[in-house]
């Protein structure tokens, strides 16, 4: 959301943004602008007709490997605002995957009403044209996070030295997730991570990108392995923990955003792939070959950070290539919203 935010500050800063928000107190606190509880029914439906334009993304919306539901509800918010008469713009997701005919239907359905569709990847957009999305047209932008802004370096140094971080060592930052049957890959990871430490030199920093859900297994890890590991715990915004990111040597990370942030930071990475869309971005980044978790074994966690670990500054260099032109399309997504608002005014 901060990318987005971030965004339309720079491409319309006079338009008013309300948030579709399962904890509308804190999302106000934390992006200070309006929200509105998504859950409820009521509340979801004054808010739809007060707006111009719906924006349904960023992130991974449309998929259903998550949950049917989620999937449904998603396209029940964009179908109740066309129902409504409001402009809605599909911006900068990533699309699936999507799975059974039903789903696909359902989405080839909604969105061939919408108004504006812009992905990340092509693969998002490929995805669309499999299943029938035929209008409107599809635009490769990419992720909203490359509009956002990292905090001022003190930030980070201050970040570091509250967690206790020393100075002068390679930092390697780690951004977990919990995911499915992770009794049998976590362990294998963990000691990969470390075997790879201690070749290195280096210090594991943990960079949970959702505290609430990661923290907990950035501390099991940090506290089962023997190589010096920090876990960055605090209540953080994402531009601190973007610029906290930025202060890594080198990034192994779960989480799309980790990987978002190190590259924006121009930090090389090695991502561990759960979903498609992580592996799809280590692609787009010109990193290395991402790690799939259903292929993961200690020895090839070690030998693929070694491997990156011996090319970072190849792997940095790609990323200085690429990275502009991202943000030059992360930027975009917003003046195509604020281009559909203008007509409606019109």
């Amino acid at each position: 959301m901060s990318g987005i935010i971030e965004s339309f500050a720079q491409a319309c800063p006079g338009a008013e943004l309300l948030a579709l928000s399962a904890d509308p107190a804190g999302t106000k606190m934390q992006h200070g602008i309006h929200a509105a509880d998504r859950m409820k029914p009521g509340e979801l439906l004054s808010a739809l007709r007060g707006v111009d334009l719906l924006i349904s993304g960023g992130g991974s919306l449309l998929q259903n490997t998550t949950s049917a539901r989620s999937l449904g509800y998603y396209l029940s918010v964009i179908w109740l605002a066309k129902r409504l008469g409001k402009k809605v713009m599909v911006y900068a997701q990533g699309i699936g995957p999507l799975t059974g005919f039903p789903a696909k239907r359902a989405v080839k359905s909604v969105l061939n009403r919408v108004d504006l569709i812009t992905v990340r990847d092509a693969a998002s957009k490929s995805c669309l044209e499999d299943i029938g999305v035929t209008h409107p047209d599809i635009k490769i932008t990419a992720d909203p996070a490359f509009a956002m802004k990292p905090a001022p370096d003190e930030d980070a140094t201050e970040i570091l030295r509250a967690t206790g971080v020393p100075e002068g060592v390679p930092l390697i930052g780690v951004s977990l997730r919990h995911w499915k049957n992770d009794i049998n890959w976590l362990p294998a990871l963990s000691q990969g991570l470390e075997n790879a430490a201690s070749k290195i030199g280096a210090v594991l920093v943990f960079l949970p990108m959702q505290r609430e859900k990661d923290t907990s297994i950035s501390v099991q890890v940090a506290s089962q392995i023997t190589a010096p590991s920090f876990v960055i715990s605090g209540h953080y915004t994402p531009a601190q923990i973007m610029s906290t990111t930025g202060r890594m040597s080198f990034v192994v990370g779960m989480r799309l955003h980790s990987l978002i942030f190190s590259a924006s930071e121009g930090i090389p990475f090695l991502a561990i792939s759960y979903d498609p869309k992580v592996e799809v971005f280590a692609q787009v980044a010109g990193q290395d070959e991402s790690i799939k978790i259903e292929d993961l074994t200690a020895s090839v966690v070690t030998s693929r950070i070694m491997d990156a670990w011996n090319k970072r500054t190849g792997l940095a260099k790609r990323l200085g290539e690429l990275v502009p032109d991202l943000r030059v399309a992360a930027m975009e997504n917003a003046v195509l919203a604020c281009r559909l608002t203008a007509q409606e005014e019109h």
